[in-house]
C-alpha cells in the first residue's frame, strides 16, 4: 500500500501549496487522503479569507480534487471522534486518519497533535515544510519536474518557477530554499524554463 498522508484543511487552503501537494501525489510520491469535514473546513476558510471567491469556484476546486483522487475521500470515521477528545476540535482529523490508514497527518498545526497521543495510532504529524522536504529527498529530479510543471500550468498571470518558489516560501520556506539551491532545479531551469 502506498504511503498515505491525510491533508488537513490548513494545507489545502493556500492554493499554491495545495496545488504542489496534489501534484506530488499525482506523480506517485504518496497517496492523499481527506474527509468531507476537511474539505468543508477548507472551503469555509477560503471563503472567509477571500470573500471575492465565488461559491461556484470553491465547489469546482473541490470537485476537481475529488475527480483527480477518487480514492482520497475517507468516510465512516465519525464514530471514532468522541473517543479522541485529546485532539479537541481536530478529533475528526485523527479519526479520518485512523480509518483511512494514513501514515502521516500533514498540518500547519502540529502542536495540536501531540506525538505521544498520535503514537497510540501509529501516526505522525508533520508540517507541510517537513513533509515536502521528505518527498523531495525521495527523488529530487522528479520533484523538481513537479515544480516546473506547476509553473507551466499557471495562467492569468503565468508564474515562472522562481515566482512559484517565492509564493511557496511563505508557507514552506525550508523546502523552497532546498529546491532553489538544488542542482536538479538549476539543471531544469537551464534547459529552458
Amino acid at each position: 500500500m502506498a504511503y498515505s498522508a491525510l491533508l488537513d484543511a490548513n494545507v489545502l487552503h493556500p492554493i499554491n501549496l495545495c496545488d504542489l501537494l496534489l501534484r506530488f501525489a499525482e506523480r506517485g510520491f504518496y497517496r492523499p487522503l481527506w474527509s468531507r469535514d476537511i474539505l468543508n473546513e477548507t472551503t469555509q476558510s477560503v471563503a472567509r479569507q477571500h470573500p471575492g471567491v465565488s461559491p461556484e469556484s470553491l465547489e469546482r476546486r473541490v470537485r476537481f480534487m475529488e475527480d483527480a483522487f477518487p480514492d482520497a475521500m475517507v468516510s465512516g470515521y465519525e464514530g471514532l471522534t468522541p473517543g479522541l477528545t485529546v485532539f479537541g476540535t481536530d478529533s475528526h482529523v485523527i479519526a479520518a486518519a485512523i480509518v483511512g490508514h494514513a501514515d502521516v497527518v500533514v498540518t500547519q498545526n502540529v502542536r495540536d497533535f501531540p506525538a505521544e497521543a498520535l503514537a497510540a495510532y501509529r501516526l505522525l504529524a508533520q508540517t507541510p515544510d517537513d513533509f515536502l522536504i521528505h518527498q523531495w529527498w525521495l527523488d529530487p529530479g522528479s520533484a523538481a519536474q513537479v515544480l516546473i510543471g506547476q509553473s507551466a500550468a499557471t495562467r492569468r498571470p503565468h508564474r515562472s518557477p522562481e515566482e512559484i518558489l517565492d509564493h511557496l516560501g511563505k508557507s514552506v520556506p525550508a523546502f523552497a530554499a532546498i529546491v532553489r539551491s538544488s542542482n536538479e532545479f538549476a539543471r531544469l531551469l537551464g534547459d529552458g524554463w
